[in-house]
């Protein structure tokens, strides 16, 4: 079983973060999805500001582009 991993970075983002699932309005941000594209709000592609790829794995506190959302 793939362990699930979630970011909290405020910059991430994908499709489904459009249309939340009222149950875990929160659920897009886990790597669930094997096909999910991600992208940062803050340079507009699938890379960060720092020119390394976007993914709920790799968006983490310790990355220097990392803002934490506030729930």
């Amino acid at each position: 079983m793939q362990k699930l991993i979630k970011s909290d970075c405020k910059y991430l983002k994908t499709k489904k973060s459009h249309i939340p699932d009222l149950n875990k309005p929160d659920g897009w941000r886990t790597n669930a999805s094997k096909t999910g594209s991600y992208w940062c709000t803050k340079s507009m592609r699938a890379t960060g500001p720092d020119d390394y790829v976007v993914t709920p794995e790799d968006c983490q506190l310790g990355r220097s582009c990392f803002i934490p959302t506030d729930f």
